[in-house]
């Protein structure tokens, strides 16, 4: 695994955010930080994308506070994937607004509900450049 590696995890739910965090930090992933809404995401982004400072995987749900349409974090992906390289990975449990993040610039997916350990297993993988 390289060092301290980071994770940004962008869901509105609380409940899911702290599930994931606790998750992650269970199998030594350490640097995660928590974003419920589209504006506190960019923030987190900007600031741990910067001076040196590195985030390694991106987690982010299809609707953060808007459950009907399409997915309104389509805008941060494509924004996020703009200047970032590494992995976005879709959350959702909808195939259309999988697809449509995909198209935005998220290069992977994990289709909810899904176990923490496919979680788990999917960070890992990223993390240690499998």
């Amino acid at each position: 695994m390289n060092a301290a590696p980071t994770v940004l995890i962008i869901e509105d739910r609380l409940s899911l955010l702290d599930m994931y965090k606790v998750s992650l930090e269970k199998v030594g992933i350490m640097h995660v930080h928590l974003a419920s809404t589209l504006v506190d995401a960019e923030k987190i982004f900007i600031e741990n994308t910067s001076n040196g400072k590195k985030i390694d995987v991106i987690l982010v749900d299809g609707s953060i506070h808007s459950h009907a349409g399409d997915p309104d974090t389509l805008p941060l992906i494509k924004k996020m994937r703009s200047c970032f390289t590494g992995p976005i990975i879709a959350i959702s449990g909808d195939e259309k607004s999988i697809r449509l993040m995909v198209e935005a610039g998220c290069n992977g997916a994990l289709k909810k509900p899904f176990l923490l350990k496919v979680l788990e297993e999917k960070v890992l993988e990223l993390v240690q450049g499998k």
